[in-house]
């Protein structure tokens, strides 16, 4: 009862800076249409988000929790250091799903966060990953074009873990 799923993400993020903390959201659709939490009573879809610096050989994994909304998940994830990351998503029990090369970047003097972000993004796409991540920054700062709506994006609560 395996069958095939892809991961889309809800969007981009700004520059992936070393030691911030990201939400990422995504939704998983079986078969690439249909939105799914479980494949039936007591078979959950378990997402795990796995990001590896080759350089380093350092590695994060998180868990992702569910939202209301069918088939959406979210995370927070920290990269503990600047470099180029590959990353993935395992929706559990489907396979992994390659989302290519994430650039971060050192970690920004406290006098410049939150004055605009960037991403940068390389090889590994494949055709059935539409691309985006959700970042939540805080409301209202500077640089992100959204109106202060006076709530923090919600966190899935759960935290990096590495070695």
């Amino acid at each position: 009862m395996r069958g095939w799923a892809t991961v889309t993400l809800d969007a981009l993020p700004g520059e992936i800076q070393a030691g911030e903390t990201y939400t990422i959201g995504f939704t998983v659709l079986q078969h690439g249409q249909t939105p799914v939490h479980e494949l039936g009573e007591g078979y959950p879809v378990e997402p795990v988000l796995f990001a590896t610096n080759p350089v380093t050989d350092e590695h994060v994994q998180v868990d992702a929790l569910p939202t209301k909304k069918p088939g959406h998940f979210e995370t927070e994830i920290t990269f503990p250091s600047e470099g180029e990351w590959k990353w993935s998503v395992t929706p559990r029990p489907f396979g992994e799903q390659d989302l290519g090369t994430l650039t971060v970047h050192q970690a920004a003097p406290a006098s410049l966060l939150g004055t605009g972000q960037s991403m940068s993004l390389s090889g590994g796409m494949s055709t059935a990953t539409s691309l985006m991540l959700f970042v939540g920054s805080r409301p209202g700062s500077a640089g992100c074009g959204c109106p202060d709506m006076g709530q923090e994006a919600p966190h899935a609560g759960n935290r990096p873990r590495t070695g």
